[in-house]
């Protein structure tokens, strides 16, 4: 929904009101994920969005190497101008596989570096009172 908005309102659709409103539902998104984590039971949304917060990251890394790619592609096999449905199309696949390309990151090479500093750095004198924790417990 608020891809469609985004896109009515660059297009002119919503009169002008088109990016606050993807705004204002984005926020709306955002707050609803936050107070969600403070209920009784842990839910979906929260559980997914703890996950992706461990991946933000890689995410943070990998994503625009998987956009240059996509779009790269893209201009290739479709030319400079797609149309919305194919347009709507690449935004959720670049997110899918970014999110995918984020997890095998994180998975395979952040936490098992993440580990061994954490052992390397306990090990030295300096750092014998633990302060980073303990890396078994991670």
């Amino acid at each position: 929904m608020l891809i469609v908005v985004m896109i009515w309102g660059y297009h002119g659709l919503l009169l002008g009101w088109g990016r606050p409103l993807a705004w204002l539902l984005a926020t709306a998104v955002v707050a609803i994920a936050c107070f969600s984590r403070q209920a009784k039971g842990a839910n979906f949304v929260s559980k997914s969005l703890i996950k992706l917060g461990d991946w933000s990251y890689s995410l943070y890394l990998v994503h625009i190497i998987v956009l240059a790619m996509f779009m790269g592609v893209s201009d290739r096999v479709f030319g400079k101008s797609i149309g919305i449905p194919l347009g709507i199309a690449l935004f959720v696949s670049i997110n899918i596989v970014s999110i995918l390309c984020a997890y095998l990151s994180y998975a395979f090479l952040e936490r098992p570096l993440e580990r061994k500093s954490i052992v390397f750095l306990n090990a030295l004198p300096f750092f014998q009172g633990g302060v980073f924790g303990n890396a078994k417990s991670r």
